[in-house]
């Protein structure tokens, strides 16, 4: 996604800045859920066991957004940039 960015308008940017700082928090949750399930699964406790099965709904509900949000950035459209500013 940031290379897609690379030398885009600003109003591709702006376009796009949702999306990408929403893909990138999703991505950063999803590397936090991916070390709390490695760490969880060194043992076996009722906490631990809920943790692998949080960080297993996190990947299959949360983190397939991901996929979407990046055809959103890598679409480029900056039609809503075109707006006037007193329309917004």
């Amino acid at each position: 996604a940031t290379a897609t960015l690379q030398g885009a308008s600003v109003a591709v940017l702006g376009s796009a800045a949702v999306a990408y700082q929403r893909m990138f928090g999703l991505v950063l949750m999803g590397w936090m859920w991916a070390r709390m399930a490695n760490a969880s699964a060194q043992g076996d406790t009722a906490l631990k066991r809920s943790k692998l099965q949080v960080a297993e709904f996190f990947a299959e509900h949360v983190l397939s957004q991901v996929d979407g949000l990046a055809k959103s950035v890598a679409a480029r459209d900056h039609s809503i940039m075109m707006l006037p500013t007193e329309e917004f």
